[in-house]
């Protein structure tokens, strides 16, 4: 089987993601990461995401990451492998916890001009801080009934992305299920 060339990724918010889905581009050959973040635009803004989305999936070959249910389909449909980053919440919520303190104020390439990071203690409790038991049994689900030829990707430990990344892209073949 072909290494895919399209992958999208979804699981709790935290720093490291999109370092790891830069990787996973560059690795995989494919051309570019794609951040649903990286309009500025947040899980409310479903009308105006819908075209970002659908326009960034006609790509040849790229790493979408992002949570935003509302628009999978129009990933799923062009998606070769789906990666869920399960990390336990004693290695996310920290890490999203300093990265916001770390970076307040500051503009960061990954969420768009004009959206400095907040220090946001409701999204941080609502979002990052709940998504085990708001979302993970979704996620759970969706990553268990993927439609036929979609490969499924799940990463549970740092230690696990690590070697998923250093391996690539050889490691798809390795931990495709």
């Amino acid at each position: 089987m072909p290494w895919p060339k399209r992958f999208s990724s979804w699981g709790r918010a935290g720093p490291a993601s999109r370092r790891w889905h830069v990787a996973w581009a560059r690795a995989s050959a494919c051309r570019s990461y794609i951040s649903m973040l990286s309009t500025g635009m947040r899980a409310g803004s479903g009308r105006r995401l819908a075209p970002f989305v659908n326009g960034s999936a006609a790509g040849d070959a790229w790493v979408m990451d992002g949570n935003y249910s509302a628009h999978l389909d129009l990933r799923l449909s062009r998606t070769e492998a789906v990666i869920w980053l399960d990390l336990p919440r004693h290695i996310y919520f920290p890490r999203a916890v300093w990265r916001s303190m770390r970076n307040y104020g500051r503009e960061r390439d990954d969420l768009g001009p004009g959206c400095p990071e907040q220090f946001d203690l409701s999204f941080l409790m609502d979002w990052v801080w709940n998504y085990k038991t708001r979302s993970r049994a979704q996620h759970g689900r969706l990553m268990s009934s993927l439609p036929a030829g979609i490969r499924a990707i799940v990463l549970r430990s740092p230690h696990e992305v690590r070697q998923f990344e250093n391996g690539l892209p050889h490691s798809l073949d390795l931990r495709a299920t």
